[in-house]
């Protein structure tokens, strides 16, 4: 299986309510804000990144009030806030749109010393390039993305994308992720390429490739867990979560 890294993390947006972290706002977003008295957090998350039972749980012991809301690709997420969507707390972007969000001033910095458990954090996991200094975001969860199969619908080999791009038996029959990176970085991979090049003509050349194979696509989708479940897919891009609970709620996985 090939596959990528990729990096969740966890949000302060026109952040003002959540655990007090952060006790004041610009007059930009007062407005735009929970109320404190509500007890309410707005948390907008990928679908399937956070268990009812947990949320149940922490609504529980805090008193507070978790109103969720979904969005299937990063760019969705930008083109919601970039739109004047307001009354988000806290939202679970990639790690690239981090940066990309703070440069655009979406993100409210968080209180020095606010989070207790900052401290259990494994180390490996902060102070990364899109935010040096951890001041605006924490990382919430990690994994890894790559080539999940039905094998009801698809026996044949499948050892890299190669096998997925190529493959006369897969016309209209595997969806890639709704993710710009993610799909450059399997035509890469395909390519031979690296996933972290800078090189024009690399990229170029993965574009390209991409191009080329759009007709033979089912589509984009960053929700493949069930269709490869009903048997919709044959082949998917696929978060490893994704992956997982496609092959656990499947009865032939």
């Amino acid at each position: 299986m090939q596959i990528n890294f990729f990096l969740k993390v966890l949000l302060v947006v026109w952040f003002c309510t959540f655990f007090t972290l952060i006790t004041s706002c610009t007059k930009k977003t007062e407005s735009a804000v929970t109320n404190t008295s509500s007890r309410i957090v707005n948390l907008i998350i990928w679908s399937n990144y956070v268990s009812p039972e947990l949320l149940a749980r922490f609504e529980k012991q805090s008193k507070i009030k978790v109103q969720v809301s979904n969005y299937a690709s990063n760019e969705e997420l930008l083109a919601k806030l970039q739109a004047g969507a307001t009354g988000y707390d806290v939202a679970v972007p990639s790690d690239y749109m981090v940066f990309a969000m703070s440069k655009l001033g979406l993100l409210h910095e968080l209180e020095p010393g606010a989070l207790s458990n900052f401290k259990n954090i494994d180390a490996k996991f902060l102070k990364k390039s899109f935010d040096p200094q951890n001041r605006v975001s924490v990382p919430y969860d990690w994994g890894t993305t790559g080539i999940a199969v039905n094998r009801k619908l698809y026996s044949g080999e499948l050892k890299g994308w190669k096998n997925v791009f190529h493959n006369p038996k897969l016309k209209g029959k595997f969806t890639l992720l709704d993710d710009v990176r993610e799909t450059i970085g399997a035509s890469l991979k395909c390519l031979g390429k690296s996933l972290n090049t800078k090189n024009t003509e690399d990229l170029t050349k993965a574009k390209t490739m991409l191009l080329k194979i759009r007709d033979e696509l089912k589509g984009f989708t960053s929700e493949p867990m069930m269709p490869l479940v009903q048997s919709e897919t044959a082949v998917a891009h696929a978060y490893m979560s994704d992956a997982l609970q496609a092959r656990n709620k499947s009865k032939n996985p």
